[in-house]
């Protein structure tokens, strides 16, 4: 390989365009950048493990992407007896991934490098009523001021992750939820491609949490794992022999939209009694804003907030600080959790379930009567077996999903060996 080696390995062409001996060593340098990415640091060994590549060949490898410093040594790690070996790592700001996720009542826009670290991070207000084309263009200007504000080469941002809520088609770039109400002649996905030229991905926010889950958080190493995403809404992730499980058109994993309640409340999707109208952020909220309009005592709104302001996160903090009335609100939300995930458990037999999103933050106020309720609605040999766990990753977990599956869509080159 005679040209610049960081050129070969970030080359966008078509890698059947080079000899079968050239397309075998750039598939194992991508293999180890990945591999890299999703876990931080790797002794040779155990990159050796992990891509099933020899030790030898490993060696010859990696010694290559340090001389041209694409990889760094980052320490030494844990001996078996003997000598304890080298850990290597990425390089910082090798290459960037650009992350847009849209959430209840914001658009993030996170730029990482190659150490998954937040370089910077913008906000808009997104009420999910602004007008498609509009949005898209205030995204289009925010990302063009952050490449000029850090004067960021262009072609080391590997693609960009658009994570959102609903039903999405990933394979198609549709978003068959939002970014309907007007006449459409391109994807989503199209449209940010066309734009920035770049890889694009777009995603459900579940399945992206479940990724980061999966990669680096509580569901790393297990083969039949649950991840169900507590937010304004409640969405699952599927994990099921070492895979994640998409459905026929990615739109597996609509938790929230199985009927618990006959003749219950409405829901947005248009039916009655969904497990969403009785256990997720939005039903808390309602509840909490109802009661307290009925004079209901309670620290939420004793410094004058108004009702109609009130909020997931300032009931959650009104929990942690011990008020009741917040309490028992929530662990009416665990309560009727523990009903759907009781259906759950005794379709998937999974070894693990992890509570992701901001209920998470409730720990025991939410898990509690969850298991409570899972007591009375499920069979206690599947229960026994079942781990319950909250994850760790925090607000960025989202990111870090959308960033894992655009470096992996990069590097994840068709190699006709």
């Amino acid at each position: 390989m005679t040209e610049q080696l960081s050129d070969i390995i970030f080359n966008r062409t078509d890698v059947n365009e080079f000899s079968k001996v050239k397309r075998k060593r750039l598939r194992q340098y991508h293999e180890i950048i990945v591999s890299l990415y999703n876990n931080g640091s790797l002794s040779l060994s155990e990159m050796s493990d992990k891509l099933g590549i020899s030790v030898p060949t490993i060696t010859n490898t990696a010694n290559s992407l340090l001389e041209h410093n694409i990889l760094k040594k980052t320490g030494t790690g844990e001996s078996n007896g003997g000598r304890r070996p080298e850990v290597y790592g990425l390089v910082e700001n090798l290459f960037y991934t650009l992350n847009v996720h849209f959430e209840d009542s914001r658009v993030r826009i996170v730029l990482l490098n190659s150490l998954r670290k937040v370089i910077e991070s913008a906000e808009m207000e997104y009420n999910g009523k602004n007008s498609p084309s509009s949005m898209i263009q205030a995204i289009y200007k925010q990302v063009d001021q952050i490449f000029k504000t850090f004067k960021l080469p262009f072609d080391k941002v590997l693609g960009i992750s658009v994570i959102m809520p609903g039903l999405i088609n990933s394979e198609e770039g549709k978003n068959y939820t939002y970014y309907l109400n007007e006449d459409v002649t391109q994807s989503l996905e199209k449209k940010f491609e066309s734009k920035f030229d770049l890889p694009v991905i777009i995603m459900n926010d579940v399945k992206s949490c479940t990724i980061a889950e999966f990669v680096l958080g509580k569901a790393k190493n297990k083969l039949n794992a649950l991840v169900i995403s507590m937010n304004w809404g409640i969405g699952l992730g599927i994990i099921m022999g070492g895979k994640m499980q998409w459905g026929k058109n990615g739109f597996s994993g609509e938790f929230g939209h199985i009927p618990v309640q006959e003749f219950g409340k409405l829901c947005h999707c248009g039916k009655r009694g969904c497990l969403e109208t009785e256990a997720s952020g939005e039903a808390l909220v309602k509840n909490v804003r109802k009661e307290l309009k009925n004079g209901q005592f309670s620290i939420i709104n004793m410094d004058g907030k108004k009702i109609e302001d009130v909020n997931l996160d300032s009931i959650i903090d009104a929990a942690k600080k011990g008020d009741q009335f917040a309490i028992d609100c929530i662990s009416k939300v665990g309560e009727n959790l523990g009903k759907g995930v009781a259906v759950l458990i005794q379709l998937f037999n999974p070894e693990s379930i992890i509570i992701h999103g901001v209920f998470a933050e409730t720990k025991q106020f939410i898990t509690t009567p969850m298991m409570q309720s899972l007591n009375t609605q499920c069979m206690m040999q599947l229960v026994d077996q079942t781990e319950f766990e909250l994850s760790d990753l925090g607000a960025d977990s989202p990111v870090l999903g959308g960033s894992i599956a655009i470096v992996d869509k990069f590097f994840n080159k068709t190699y006709e060996l």
